[in-house]
């Protein structure tokens, strides 16, 4: 049986994923993938496999911490403190990039 470095993962994408006979990835490209797992034995003698995934885009969600929903502030002479945070299922956590927050009025 073949292990390690003589199975190779590619993709048609993002090429050289990892070696071995399995393995995780949450970092894959979005778009249409060829997945191709290569064996090769000692003598060099090499076949493949192949399968097509797709990796969809994804809309990043955002949540607003604070202030909740609602809430009334009688006087503008009082801060009023925004946070709030993002994550993308591509991308992971997005709270450094939420530095622009924008009143609709």
């Amino acid at each position: 049986m073949l292990t390690g470095s003589s199975l190779s993962w590619n993709s048609s994408l993002d090429g050289l994923l990892n070696f071995g006979t399995s393995f995780s990835s949450n970092t894959l490209s979005v778009g249409n993938h060829t997945i191709m797992l290569q064996a090769t034995d000692s003598s060099g003698v090499a076949v493949r496999a192949f399968i097509n995934i797709t990796i969809p885009e994804s809309t990043p969600i955002i949540t607003i911490n604070s202030p909740l929903n609602g809430t009334q502030y009688y006087s503008t002479q009082n801060n009023v403190t925004f946070s709030g945070s993002a994550s993308d299922p591509h991308q992971g956590k997005l709270s450094s990039l939420i530095n622009n927050w924008i009143p609709i009025i």
